[in-house]
Order: C-alpha cells, then sequence, then structure tokens
C-alpha cells in the first residue's frame, strides 16, 4: 500500500513539471465499453459509490461533473479525467513490475499483497475513468451538437 502511495505521490509532484500522457488512441472508449455494462459487472458502480463518500472523495476535487455543464466545462472535466487516469495507469504498469519481481522472487505473500492493492489503488481507479468518461463523452456529444444546431439557426440557404 505503502508503494502505491509513494508512487502516486511522485507522480503528482512530477505532473506539476512534467506531462505525462498515454498515446490518443489508447483514450479512445471502446465498443464494449460505451454501455458500461462491462464496468458495472466488476462492481465499478460500488466502487464510484465508495469513492464519493467521505473522506475519499476529496481526493481530486476536480474530478467532479459541475453544474455548469458547458462544453468547455465537459472538456475540461474530460481533460482533467484523462490525467487522473494516466497517472493511475503509470503506477498500474509500475505495481505489475513489482509483481513481477516478487513472483521471480518467489514472494507470494508480496505479490498478493501488491496484487490487492494494485486492483484497488490503480485497476478499479482506471475503470472508473473509463467508465465516467464514456458517460461524459455522451454529455459532450450531445452539448457539441446542441452548440452547432444553435449556432445554425441564425444562418438560413437562400
Amino acid at each position: 500500500m505503502l508503494l502505491n502511495w509513494m508512487s502516486m505521490t511522485w507522480l503528482v509532484v512530477a505532473g506539476q513539471f512534467f506531462h505525462f500522457a498515454l498515446p490518443p488512441r489508447y483514450y479512445a472508449i471502446h465498443s464494449f465499453e460505451r454501455d458500461g455494462r462491462v464496468y458495472e459487472r466488476v462492481g465499478i458502480r460500488w466502487f464510484k459509490g465508495l469513492m464519493q463518500r467521505e473522506p475519499l472523495s476529496r481526493l481530486n476535487p476536480v474530478l467532479r461533473l459541475a453544474s455548469d455543464r458547458t462544453l468547455s466545462a465537459l472538456r475540461r472535466l474530460d481533460r482533467e479525467m484523462r490525467k487522473a487516469e494516466t497517472s493511475h495507469v503509470y503506477i498500474f504498469v509500475l505495481m505489475l513490475c513489482l509483481m513481477v519481481y516478487a513472483l521471480l522472487r518467489q514472494w507470494l505473500d508480496a505479490l498478493l499483497w501488491v496484487f490487492v492493492f494494485n486492483l484497488i489503488f490503480n485497476g478499479y481507479p482506471i475503470m472508473l475513468q473509463r467508465y465516467n468518461r464514456a458517460r461524459l463523452k455522451l454529455l459532450i456529444d450531445r452539448r457539441a451538437v446542441a452548440q452547432a444546431d444553435s449556432a445554425d439557426d441564425g444562418w438560413k440557404a437562400v
């Protein structure tokens, strides 16, 4: 658990100076993710409910759907969600490397603990960001269409 927290702390501090990102295609929402059923089957609603309770809800206050649901606010939220997801992906991979090392050393108890904490602290947050971003993408698409339609209202073809 401490390794996860130390890694996240380091990444948050380093993120103030460096831009961490994954290839754009990583962030694409896949067809199996659109309706959210895959994530719901593995308990993402339960995890989301847990993250919305105090004190966990204070961990990342920028990851909230604000009452201001303008297109720019929704896109800003999408960027913040991508940043959070990226951080968890980097740490997830780092912990996987640690798991491989523990397996090679036959430290099965360490392997089990790192696996459990990696799943809780990184696996589920990654799934939650992807689950929420799929839903947010629908809002963004609807808002963009509505904004384009309202812009077209002033222009009539002659």
